[in-house]
């Protein structure tokens, strides 16, 4: 849960971020696409789509 709350307040930020600057910032793009990478592999565990436990990082 934590995880995703700082996702989405990163992506508050990065959107005021292209709104001025009009670019996305690189590290709150790698965090973004971590976490819902992350999520992804905690669904799938809890949809018993996959054995292995999904691991703790945001790194593929």
């Amino acid at each position: 849960m934590f995880v995703n709350v700082a996702w989405v307040v990163t992506s508050i930020i990065a959107w005021f971020a292209i709104l001025f600057a009009a670019t996305y910032p690189e590290g709150r793009y790698r965090f973004g696409v971590g976490t819902l990478r992350w999520n992804i592999r905690v669904h799938a565990h809890l949809l018993l789509l996959r054995d292995e436990y999904p691991p703790f990082g945001l790194q593929p």
